[in-house]
């Protein structure tokens, strides 16, 4: 979804959503393993003589502002995306947290999810990490009483790999706070109360992990939306000059895949939900409960709306 946005928008970038996309049909069609190598190499190739990429500009009539201010109680790492009237000018690398296990574990992760390719080279992995957001760090927020959103990012990825999409929110006046997760589902994170790194966990890939996971990533958003509510909570992100107030009434949660089955369950249980989109959601995590009877959605619940491609 992500990515078929910023095809849209950017040439560079579309690009390389063709480069990615041509010799994963290819190797479809022919029966062809090791269909990760093909686009990271070819991906690779094309940085070289491209060069750097930026994210494309938001369309809407905000500029964007960032801050990584917001730490939650359990130490989930968290990009807050906000409309400002400043200019981006601070450039921002999109992706993963830096972290001496970080290329060792989107290695192993890439080798968990398709099992028939080859971890992909660590050489590869870092051409992968200089996508620059336009966005002003720190910047004053615009507004005097902002809407949130919570975005809950899907399996191997970051709160910063869905920056185009979060900036692009932001752009029309959201304030959007994308979390790591500390489950084990993301690419690579790092716990910043204890600053460990969380690797993605291989171990988790059969049905009853990804329950367990769910389980920790819907606290994991609630915990944020608690901290929403809490009187010092725009002073401590923003800063002691801030003035503007978190619009309690208009709380959203959102994601992508694994992120889409976790807003939706945060929407089924947390009655401060106003709202609830959902990108592609995988439903595996959820079949038990289901089967139960347990995953219905009912007219006291917020509204819900659900993309798949």
């Amino acid at each position: 979804m992500t990515l078929m946005y910023i095809g849209s928008q950017s040439e560079g970038i579309r690009m390389v959503q063709f480069f990615m996309f041509t010799p994963f049909v290819f190797s479809v069609l022919a029966n062809v393993p090791h269909i990760n190598t093909f686009g990271f190499i070819i991906y690779t190739v094309f940085r070289v003589f491209y060069g750097g990429m930026d994210l494309p500009k938001p369309s809407g009539p905000n500029s964007v502002g960032y801050t990584e201010n917001f730490i939650t109680d359990k130490g989930n790492f968290c990009a807050v995306f906000y409309p400002t009237e400043k200019p981006a000018s601070n450039p921002v690398t999109a992706g993963f947290l830096e972290g001496i296990d970080r290329i060792s574990s989107l290695q192993n992760g890439a080798a968990a999810v398709e099992p028939s390719d080859p971890a992909p080279p660590g050489i590869i992995l870092e051409a992968m990490f200089d996508v620059k957001m336009n966005v002003a760090v720190d910047a004053r927020v615009k507004g005097d009483s902002i809407p949130v959103v919570v975005f809950s990012h899907g399996l191997m990825l970051s709160a910063r790999s869905y920056a185009a999409l979060c900036c692009e929110m932001a752009s029309y006046g959201v304030m959007v706070v994308a979390l790591d997760h500390m489950d084990g589902s993301s690419g690579f994170t790092v716990n910043q109360h204890t600053l460990e790194s969380v690797p993605y966990d291989c171990k988790m890939g059969h049905k009853e992990g990804r329950e367990k996971q769910l389980k920790i990533r819907v606290e994991e958003v609630e915990s944020v939306i608690s901290s929403l509510a809490k009187p010092d909570f725009v002073r401590k992100v923003f800063g002691p000059e801030a003035t503007m107030s978190i619009d309690l009434s208009k709380v959203a949660v959102s994601g992508h895949s694994f992120g889409g089955i976790t807003a939706l369950q945060v929407g089924l249980k947390n009655m401060k939900v106003k709202g609830v989109v959902s990108l592609d959601p995988t439903f595996s995590p959820v079949q038990k409960l289901n089967e139960s009877g347990g995953f219905k959605i009912k007219k006291d619940h917020p509204p819900f709306l659900l993309i798949n491609t």
